[in-house]
């Protein structure tokens, strides 16, 4: 009697098992519309792709189980799926290249629409070189003794331009060699240079950065000029016929040092490159009659004063010109004209 309780019991609770099974299996044939958002990422060979990568959100119909599966392959690859582009495309059809994706079809799932249905795509064929690294310098020193490890670097880049590219530059900075000793070996890791011009994100150098071993030689030059000549620069609206007078003893600034690079400091020498002391008056410093004036040194923009530092302040007076042009009291002794 025990026998055959059991053994309807047994039975009982494997139909219902199997009903379960049936069940479950059933349900997940069942196909209902869902929809996921993930990232397309544009690829091709030798290619520069813009966008590279873009948000898309698929709707789609299938079963509970392959919609689960999808998902969790997704989880799996960071919600990104890759879509191959070739050189003479200008635009994808979304939908099109998902239901050609390897993900799409492993799991039988019917894509009703994207967003966005299409994308257009700029679709730029690129080329790799090798070129040369060359090393320039910013400053008032050469370089000597210099090798570059690696001497050559990797340069991918748009194919249109590739020919108007045969190498790279690295530049040593002043901030780089400036405890540097002279003819003493140094070295510095520097970040590698394109010197054409091609829009950021176009180029990829690899490595990116290169070994500089240099030495360096000072080309600055320290030269103590005689005099500079002092002129006044009035400006015409304010001039008014009115003249500034300078002191008899200081109508030149005396034993003026510079220092800068040393073809500009020969081009001073040579008087090829013009130095002057200019006061520039204010309508409101001619109105006052006179004041301490404050000197500027007009020189190339690399060349620096190191004395007389600070410029000294002359002392100016101003002088009205009578009708005739002569000065009020006579004479204009000392006087020099504004530019």
């Amino acid at each position: 009697m025990k026998t055959n309780v059991l053994d309807k019991l047994t039975t009982i609770i494997a139909v219902s098992a199997i009903t379960l099974l049936v069940w479950l299996w059933a349900e997940g044939r069942i196909t209902k519309d869902g929809d996921v958002n993930l990232t397309v990422q544009f690829t091709g060979q030798n290619l520069k792709i813009i966008p590279e990568e873009e948000m898309v959100k698929v709707q789609f119909r299938a079963s509970q189980s392959a919609i689960d599966a999808l998902k969790k392959d997704l989880n799996d690859n960071g919600d990104i799926i890759k879509i191959p582009v070739s050189s003479d495309q200008n635009s994808v059809s979304i939908k099109d290249a998902l239901d050609d994706s390897e993900l799409f079809k492993e799991h039988v799932i019917t894509i009703k629409n994207t967003s966005p249905p299409t994308m257009p795509l700029d679709v730029i064929p690129l080329e790799t070189k090798m070129v040369r690294v060359a090393a320039k310098t910013n400053g008032n020193v050469r370089l000597d003794n210099t090798s570059i490890e690696p001497s050559e670097v990797s340069v991918t880049l748009p194919a249109a331009q590739a020919d108007s590219v045969n190498d790279v530059s690295v530049y040593l900075q002043p901030e780089d060699y400036h405890n540097a000793e002279e003819n003493v070996p140094q070295s510095a890791v520097l970040p590698v240079r394109l010197n054409n011009f091609i829009p950021e994100g176009m180029v990829k150098i690899t490595p990116e950065v290169v070994k500089l071993n240099y030495t360096i030689q000072n080309q600055t030059e320290v030269y103590q000029m005689p005099s500079v000549p002092i002129v006044v620069s009035v400006a015409p609206d304010i001039r008014k016929g009115r003249e500034v007078l300078l002191p008899e003893n200081q109508k030149v600034l005396r034993d003026v040092v510079f220092e800068g690079p040393k073809d500009l400091i020969e081009m001073i020498k040579r008087h090829e490159r013009r130095v002057e002391a200019v006061i520039r008056p204010t309508a409101a410093q001619l109105e006052s009659g006179g004041w301490n004036a404050t000197i500027e040194i007009m020189k190339p923009d690399q060349v620096r004063v190191v004395s007389p530092s600070p410029l000294p302040q002359i002392p100016v007076t101003v002088q009205q010109q009578s009708s005739d042009g002569s000065a009020a009291n006579g004479g204009l002794t000392g006087v020099v004209p504004g530019s």
